[in-house]
C-alpha cells in the first residue's frame, strides 16, 4: 500500500506529499481552505475581484452578475451578491444562474474525500434560494451531441428577455477570460463577437492561484515546478497558469485534465462564442478557441482512475473528486510525457472543495448524546435522491432496514445505514466499490473462493507488506490454496526485495507461479477477467475495486510484458 504523508496544516495553501507513487518533490496548491477562498473553491477568485472593484468603478449602480454553471461558480456568485449588498446596506447586486433543464436527472453532486455527496434537489433548492436560477432547454442536441440551444445563446439577451436587467449586467461563466460590463442599452444589438472583442475589466483574478504556489515553492524550497497539473475546467484557469509562466520564465510542462473520457473532455467548451469551428469539438486534443490563448491537449481522467486516489486521499486532503484528477493522472504521466519524472518537481492544483456547503452537518452526524440518529422517509429519500416509495420497496426487499416507531408504525432510518448504502450506490455507479476493515477484506476473498473457476485467472502484483500481518497473510495463504483445489490459473509477480516473503508463505503450494522483477511494478494489485482489486494497507486492510474493462485491459497487458521478462523462484 501507498502509505501517503501530507505535510501541511489544512489551512496551508501549500502542501508537501509524500509516498504518492514513488515521487519525490509532489507538492498541493489546495484552494480548499475557507481563508483562501469564503466557499472553498477558487471560483470565489473572480467575484472577490469584483466587489473590490465594482464600488469604485460604478458605485451605487445596479448590477446583475450571471453565470452558466452547475456548482460552485453559481454558489459563489450568489455568496458574493449578497455580500456585495449587505456591505452597500441596499439591494445592488442580483445572481442569475443558468442550469441545464437535465440537471434534475443527475442524482447527485461527489462524492468528496469524505465521502460526502449532495442530492442534486437539494443542491438547487439552495441555489434558488440563494439567486435567479433559470432552466435551459437542452433537449435538443447537433451533431456534435452539445444542445443546440447553446449555438445562440447569450446570457445578456436572455436576463433582459425576462425583465432582470435594470442597468449593468456582468457574466463570470468560468471560461470567459475576464467579466466583461454591459449597459442595459447595448444587450439588445449585442452579439457573440461582440463580447468576445469588448475591452474587459482586466482582471487575472485566477492568476493567484499558480503565483501563490510558485512564491511558497520558492521560499521554502527554493525551486519552481518542472511540471504543474491542473483541472481544464472550461480554460480560464489553464490560461492564466500559462500566462504567468510565460511572464515570469517558468520553464513548466502544464498538463490541463478533466474528468470524464477522451472524447468528452474537449466538450467541457460549452458555449458556441468560445469556439472558432465546430469541428474543434470533435475529438480530445488541441482546445482552439477564442477564450483558450494557448493550444491545450487536455488530459480526460477516468472514473476508476478517479476511484483509486480517492481512497487513497479520503481524510487526508480536502476535495471534490474532481480535484482529485491532478494526481490520478501521475501514475501513467510519465509515459505520456515519455521520460521519468519522478523526481522533478511536480506540482498538483487542487481547485477546492464546495461539497459542504450544500451537504450541510444535520445528515452527518449522531446526536451529542452518541445515540444514533433517526431521520424520516422524506429526509431519508432526498439524502438518497430517490421517491419515498422507491425506499419503501427497499425496505420490503431488505436492502434497507426502517424501523418502526408509535402507534402508527411510521418508518424511522438510521443516518449511518442510509450512508453506507450512499457510498455504495455512488460507488457502484461510477465503476468502484469499497471494501474497508478485516471483516470486509476476509468477504470478498471468500466471495472469490467460491466465485472462481478453472476458467478463470487470479494473477497479482504482490507486495511484502501485506504479508506483514499475520491475519492478513493467513486470509491470502487459504485463498491461494484454494485456487490449488480447483485448478484456477494463479501467477504472482512481485519485486526481488519481497520474494523470499512471498515465496515462504506459499511453501508447498504448487500452483502458484511467482515470478521477480526489479523492474517497476504497480503494488497490491490483483487482475481478474472483470475487475481489477487494489489491496490497501494502514490501521486496516481495504480493497479498491475497479469494474472496467479498460482497466482490466491496461493491467493485463503491462502484467503479460513483464511475467514474459520477469525471474522464475
Amino acid at each position: 500500500m501507498e502509505l501517503i504523508k501530507v505535510i501541511g496544516d489544512k489551512n496551508e495553501p501549500l502542501k508537501r506529499i509524500e509516498g504518492f507513487d514513488g515521487y519525490k518533490k509532489l507538492y498541493l496548491k489546495d484552494e480548499s481552505s475557507p481563508l483562501l477562498n469564503e466557499t472553498c473553491t477558487f471560483k470565489d477568485k473572480q467575484p472577490q475581484a469584483l466587489a473590490k472593484l465594482l464600488p469604485s468603478k460604478y458605485p451605487g449602480r445596479k448590477i446583475v452578475i450571471a453565470a452558466m454553471s452547475t456548482g460552485n461558480t453559481a454558489y459563489s456568485i450568489a455568496h458574493f451578491a449578497d455580500r456585495y449588498n449587505k456591505q452597500a446596506g441596499k439591494t445592488l447586486a442580483r445572481a442569475v444562474v443558468f442550469i441545464p433543464d437535465t440537471l434534475e436527472k443527475r442524482s447527485y453532486f461527489g462524492p468528496d474525500t469524505e465521502m460526502r455527496i449532495v442530492p442534486t434537489g437539494k443542491y438547487i433548492g439552495l441555489i434558488e434560494r440563494m439567486a435567479t436560477v433559470i432552466r435551459l432547454d437542452f433537449s435538443a442536441k447537433n451533431k456534435f451531441g452539445r444542445p443546440k440551444y447553446l449555438e445562440t445563446l447569450t446570457l445578456a439577451k436572455e436576463c433582459a428577455k425576462r425583465g432582470l436587467v435594470e442597468d449593468l449586467f456582468i457574466d463570470v461563466t468560468e471560461g470567459l477570460e475576464t467579466a466583461a460590463v454591459l449597459d442595459k442599452a447595448e444587450i439588445e444589438s449585442f452579439s457573440d463577437d461582440d463580447y468576445v472583442n469588448k475591452k474587459k475589466l482586466g482582471i487575472r483574478a485566477y492568476e493567484t492561484v499558480i503565483k501563490e504556489a510558485v512564491e511558497l515553492m520558492k521560499e521554502r524550497d527554493g525551486v519552481t515546478p518542472d511540471i504543474i497539473v491542473s483541472q481544464f475546467g472550461a480554460g480560464i484557469l489553464y490560461n492564466e497558469i500559462v500566462q504567468y509562466c510565460k511572464d515570469n520564465l517558468i520553464k513548466a510542462e502544464i498538463i490541463p485534465v478533466a474528468v470524464g473520457s477522451a472524447a468528452s473532455a474537449a466538450d467541457k467548451i460549452y458555449p458556441s462564442f468560445w469556439v472558432d469551428q465546430s469541428s474543434d469539438l470533435e475529438s480530445m486534443g488541441s482546445a482552439n478557441s477564442k477564450h483558450v490563448r494557448y493550444p491545450a491537449t487536455v488530459h480526460g481522467i477516468e472514473d476508476w482512475e478517479l476511484g483509486r486516489v480517492l481512497d487513497l486521499f479520503s481524510g487526508k486532503i480536502n476535495a471534490e473528486i474532481s480535484g482529485l484528477a491532478g494526481f490520478a493522472i501521475l501514475y501513467r504521466l510519465g509515459a505520456i510525457l515519455g521520460k521519468d519524472i519522478r523526481n522533478k518537481n511536480v506540482l498538483v492544483i487542487n481547485t477546492g472543495n464546495g461539497i459542504p456547503n450544500f451537504a450541510g452537518q444535520e445528515t452527518w452526524v449522531k446526536h451529542e448524546d452518541g445515540r444514533k440518529k433517526l431521520i424520516n422517509v422524506s429526509e431519508a429519500s432526498e439524502m438518497l435522491g430517490v421517491h419515498p416509495n422507491t425506499l419503501r420497496q427497499w425496505d420490503a426487499r431488505g436492502i434497507i432496514h426502517a424501523t418502526r416507531i408509535g402507534i402508527r408504525k411510521d418508518r424511522r432510518y438510521q443516518v449511518e445505514e442510509i450512508e453506507r448504502l450512499i457510498t455504495a450506490q455512488v460507488s457502484h455507479e461510477k465503476g468502484y466499490a469499497f471494501h474497508r476493515g478485516m471483516a470486509d477484506f476476509k468477504r470478498v476473498f471468500d466471495s472469490l473462493s467460491l466465485e472462481l473457476t478453472p476458467n478463470d485467472y487470479y494473477w497479482t502484483f504482490a507486495f511484502d507488506s501485506e504479508y506483514a500481518n499475520p491475519e492478513v497473510r493467513g486470509v491470502l495463504k487459504r485463498f491461494h490454496e484454494s485456487l490449488a483445489i480447483k485448478g484456477v490459473e494463479d501467477h504472482v509477480i512481485c519485486r526481488m526485495s519481497a520474494l523470499e516473503k512471498i515465496s515462504e508463505t506459499f511453501k508447498g503450494n504448487s500452483n502458484i507461479q511467482i515470478k521477480a522483477t526489479r523492474s517497476e511494478t504497480p503494488i497490491g494489485v490483483v487482475i481478474l477477467k472483470d475487475r481489477v482489486l487494489h489491496l490497501l494497507w494502514g490501521e486496516e486492510p481495504a480493497i479498491y475495486e475497479v469494474l472496467s474493462a479498460e482497466a482490466v485491459r491496461q493491467y493485463k497487458n503491462m502484467f503479460i510484458q513483464l511475467w514474459h521478462r520477469a525471474l522464475t523462484k
